[in-house]
């Protein structure tokens, strides 16, 4: 039986493992927000919520609060998730930097991450932020000024947070001036990327913080804007990942596993399938069409094809070289803005030749 849950009740999830350098995995899950409500106002709802009611009204939680059985469990900080302050969400333990600008207002159902919340007059942006967040700079402060966990892992809860050096910026310059530069700085960033030549952003990003009084907020707003592109980027890119899966799904007729997964989920070696461009941070390459014919090998009794049809295996590698086309020179884009971020911080900082050395571990 499906039921059409009242929109307005639900919300997407932000899990740890869902939350990118820069990005959000969409997850397939979201909550039903009952908190406060009168479910009879919310029909479809309660019709799906109904027959569970008895272990609903059973938790711990609900009859120590007292509240009615098809409340949230533990709301807990919900008031910080449904305002409008921008936020930017992090795991709250991870291998490295990952922050992320949430623009869904996601909730998150198991604690396992941590939120920064702006203050509604708070000048700087949360694009700017993130940016200063993710870089190599601020990854090398976090991981030497807290303790490595089992398994290679950093926390990342309020008091590490807290701690993390966010360069101040002068906001002098006119609103008008700050447009007309950043418009300039956007013609710059087309060409770096075109040239592969960050010397005339970064000569951008030299001029304006020699200014006296210091423009700061010029290249506050270029980090924020390099920031948005990350996040444009990643999305575009995984988006062109997801259709050529979704279409080698088609092709191939995985069939469902014991478990009841399907897709890519049901195949051994999945994951390679799924980030098959390779990831640009590591220096992966991406998957050759040998390597990923090899993969499906492996699996062929999960397929509902034979992998002996000629004809359909050259349609297979069309199809994957045209996603490659489309999907590479994002990689590209994205490894190269994301290299830029670094120089701009670095600059923005002041770090010196030597520091930057031992910053990207050359040093």
């Amino acid at each position: 039986m499906e039921h059409s849950i009242e929109r307005e009740l639900i919300y997407p999830i932000a899990k740890a493992g869902s939350i990118i350098r820069f990005e959000f995995e969409e997850l397939q899950h979201a909550i039903i927000w009952t908190e406060d409500i009168n479910i009879d106002n919310y029909p479809n709802t309660k019709s799906y919520l109904l027959p569970f009611k008895d272990a609903l009204a059973a938790r711990y939680d609900i009859k120590s609060r007292k509240a009615n059985w098809w409340e949230i469990s533990n709301p807990r900080n919900a008031e910080l998730f449904f305002s409008n302050r921008p936020r930017i969400l992090v795991p709250f333990i991870a291998t490295g930097n990952k922050f992320c600008v949430d623009d869904k207002k996601r909730l998150n159902d198991g604690g396992d991450i941590r939120g920064i919340f702006f203050k509604s007059d708070c000048p700087y942006s949360e694009f700017y932020v993130c940016a200063v967040l993710n870089s190599q700079a601020c990854e090398y402060y976090h991981l030497r000024n807290t303790k490595l966990k089992r398994g290679g892992y950093y926390e990342y809860f309020e008091g590490q947070l807290s701690a993390l050096p966010i360069r101040r910026i002068n906001f002098t310059t006119s609103p008008q001036q700050r447009t007309y530069y950043l418009e300039k700085a956007k013609n710059l960033y087309a060409y770096c990327l075109d040239k592969n030549d960050q010397a005339c952003v970064l000569g951008f990003v030299d001029h304006h913080l020699s200014q006296q009084p210091e423009q700061s907020d010029v290249v506050h707003d270029l980090l924020a804007f390099l920031a948005e592109e990350m996040i444009r980027l990643n999305k575009e890119k995984r988006a062109a990942q997801k259709q050529f899966l979704d279409q080698l799904v088609t092709t191939l007729r995985i069939l469902l596993d014991k478990e009841g997964r399907k897709g890519i989920d049901v195949l051994t070696g999945k994951g390679k399938l799924a980030d098959y461009p390779g990831d640009y941070q590591k220096g992966e390459p991406h998957l050759e069409f040998g390597e990923l014919h090899d993969i499906l090998l492996k699996n062929k009794g999960r397929l509902g094809v034979s992998l002996n049809d000629a004809g359909l295996v050259e349609r297979l590698r069309r199809e994957y070289e045209g996603s490659l086309q489309k999907v590479l020179p994002l990689k590209e884009q994205l490894a190269k803005t994301d290299a830029l971020i670094d120089q701009v911080v670095y600059r923005l900082y002041g770090l010196t030749e030597e520091e930057i050395k031992v910053v990207d571990g050359k040093g």
